[in-house]
């Protein structure tokens, strides 16, 4: 609900990449947060084969709630921590989490058929 809400509405299928699952799952999980009044799922207008996504009100409320309960608890956790070393944590944490991002410009080493490691 996260993405909807920082996003907007859009397609299932877009939805489903997304989050890197299969589109079959979202159904499973859209049907679920549907019932619960938290997203709606309406035809495209362009292309009714598609299935948009969209947050409710209650949706948006459940996602408000939950990042400003996520933003105390975070506040709580980090209190012992000067501003400097809040900072410092922040630009360490960042560089963690740009080191998992995927490079287009990596190449992978090719296989080979010789055996490096000397093992049969």
């Amino acid at each position: 609900m996260g993405i909807l809400a920082d996003r907007g509405p859009m397609s299932q299928t877009a939805l489903a990449a997304s989050l890197d699952i299969r589109p079959q799952s979202l159904s499973e999980l859209a049907a679920k947060t549907e019932a619960e009044g938290l997203i709606a799922r309406t035809p495209s207008e362009e292309d009714r084969r598609q299935t948009i996504v969209s947050l409710t009100e209650a949706g948006a409320a459940r996602v408000a709630a939950f990042r400003e309960a996520h933003r105390r608890h975070a506040e709580e956790f980090l209190a012992p921590l000067s501003k400097e070393e809040k900072e410092a944590l922040r630009t360490l944490l960042a560089k963690l989490i740009a080191g998992q991002e995927p490079d287009e410009n990596k190449t992978t080493p090719e296989k080979s058929d010789k055996n490096e490691g000397g093992v049969a």
